[in-house]
């Protein structure tokens, strides 16, 4: 995993940029950040920093003096340069000094996505590799492999889906498709011999058009078929667990398979392939079940809910530090869990989520907080071959975090949990969140949720989640791209009249006026 710096002096793009890059789920591991090129400097002196990502024009000096600074003292690092329109001069003097690539500002996923996996492909090919000629010869990935990958992992837009495929030589033909996730297990050959076996497997009612590994032990298939009445009639899985069966996988258990609905629209491809992984995610909640087809795991009713004993003695005892109440509260937890027939994985993730978050508040100090810390639970969940494996690995996530807080405990929690808050925000602030909702996050009574987060923040909860999406917007609208509407639902607006006025309330001009205006600048 390598390292990588961002060097941005406005906070809001700094972030955004971070939150981009770590969804993309790259060969990168820690993100750093720094609002000038002194402060660069610093990091990279002190840090494994690998790529650089760096505005070329800052208020606090430039990136070209950055760029000049390294080989001077000593340093290297791979950079890429962000560019105004109005700044090519810049960007020119930059490419003479070296750097691997430049953006024009405002940045594109997919621009960015590229100029990464590029510049990551140039550090793999420089690490040393004496293994490799004793190494027997892995098996070639082919385009539409990777191509599904990278669209399953949100790394291209909606509507560059269609040209994609073709590019990657993915047949198009077919009138419907639809995705397929099978958990084959932990072992890599198993994955790849799989892939290699039923990729572009041809039958009378269906084909499989790409398949590719999407996480470890997964295997992500793309099936199209033109017989929708046979799509309908759900013998997709008695199907798919032949064809499996006849790839001959010695050793390894009955796969397990979640299925999406069906859609005649290229962009649906996206929802579909989340579809189908979130159907498989209910194989550890029924374990007898070797199919799971998405339309029958959406819950027609909220979830039976954990009795508060349960969670009130897990924040108890994080809250004390005593290690073994807590390993008794999440055993009661977890068979809970067992005993519920409506559960979801969302259900059970989100959860411990929050109680892992709750423990953290413990500390004096404020901390970090690891945004990605629900995709990890995600991975440790999807990983796991039983619920017993999920719960152990838990267990051992809770103790580690009780040993890491065990000289710090409770002093600042009210504080700490609305710096949580104020930090969740800026990661989520395009969903439903109410005052309600993020107090229940921090298991905080609403009404002393509401006080505390004014007294910290100056304002309201509400007005703060306005502020924050009408300046999350102003970036967004920069960009021709986007209509206004889309916009609107991007930041979290689901009425875009609702957002015309906030926008204007707190700007004093419309969205459209602040477009017109930034055009002209």
């Amino acid at each position: 995993m390598y390292g990588l710096l961002i060097v941005e002096d406005e906070d809001i793009i700094r972030a955004g940029i971070k939150k981009i890059i770590q969804e993309m789920e790259l060969s990168i591991g820690t993100v750093f950040e720094a609002s000038s090129g002194k402060e660069a400097l610093e990091i990279i002196s002190r840090q494994d920093v690998h790529m650089i990502v760096t505005d070329i024009k800052m208020d606090d000096g430039d990136g070209l003096e950055l760029i000049r600074a390294l080989p001077h003292a000593r340093l290297r690092a791979k950079t890429i340069i962000l560019s105004g329109y109005g700044q090519f001069a810049y960007a020119q003097q930059a490419i003479s000094l070296g750097v691997s690539d430049y953006l024009l500002k405002p940045i594109k996923k997919k621009n960015l996505h590229e100029a990464l996996t590029k510049l990551i492909s140039q550090l793999d090919s420089e690490q040393p590799n004496p293994s490799a000629a004793n190494r027997p010869a892995e098996r070639r990935e082919s385009p539409g492999e990777r191509m599904l990958r990278e669209i399953a992992r949100g790394s291209h837009t909606v509507s560059d889906i269609e040209s994609l495929l073709s590019s990657a030589r993915i047949p198009t033909g077919s009138r419907y498709r639809l995705a397929v996730t099978v958990h084959v297990g932990s072992n890599g050959s198993d994955v790849s011999e799989l892939i290699e076996r039923i990729d572009e497997t041809n039958r009378q009612t269906y084909r499989v058009l790409a398949a590719c590994e999407s996480e470890p032990g997964h295997v992500l298939l793309l099936i199209g078929s033109d017989d929708a009445a046979w799509l309908a009639g759900r013998q997709l899985h008695s199907a798919l667990q032949g064809l499996i069966a006849e790839a001959d996988l010695s050793g390894s258990p009955i796969a397990t398979i979640g299925i999406s609905e069906y859609s005649d629209r290229t962009e649906d491809l996206q929802r579909l392939i989340k579809q189908s992984a979130y159907a498989l995610d209910f194989r550890l909640l029924r374990p007898a079940v070797r199919h799971f087809y998405y339309k029958e795991t959406v819950p027609h009713a909220p979830p039976s809910q954990a009795p508060n004993v349960f969670l009130q003695t897990v924040r108890s005892s994080l809250h004390d530090g005593n290690p073994r109440a807590l390993a008794e509260a999440l055993d009661g937890w977890f068979r809970f869990v067992r005993q519920q027939t409506d559960v979801t994985p969302s259900f059970v993730a989100d959860t411990l989520y929050n109680l892992l978050v709750y423990s953290e508040f413990t500390g004096a100090k404020e901390q970090d907080w690891n945004s990605r810390t629900h995709s990890d639970l995600t991975r440790m969940y999807r990983g796991s071959v039983d619920l017993d494996e999920f719960k152990a690995l838990v267990k051992q996530r809770f103790a580690e975090v009780l040993r890491a807080t065990s000289t710090n405990r409770s002093v600042a929690y009210d504080s700490n949990a609305i710096s949580f808050t104020i930090k969740y925000l800026e990661h989520h602030y395009d969903q439903d969140i109410t005052l309600r909702s993020a107090a229940d996050r921090i298991f905080m009574n609403p009404s002393y949720f509401s006080t505390l987060f004014k007294k910290k923040t100056g304002i309201s909860f509400v007005h703060y989640v306005q502020k924050l999406r009408i300046e999350k917007s102003k970036a967004l609208l920069q960009d021709p791209q986007y209509k206004i509407y889309e916009v609107a639902t991007k930041i979290g607006f689901s009425d875009e009249k609702y957002f015309f006025k906030v926008f204007k309330n707190l700007t004093g001009i419309t969205p459209n006026e602040y477009r017109d205006k930034r055009e002209f600048a």
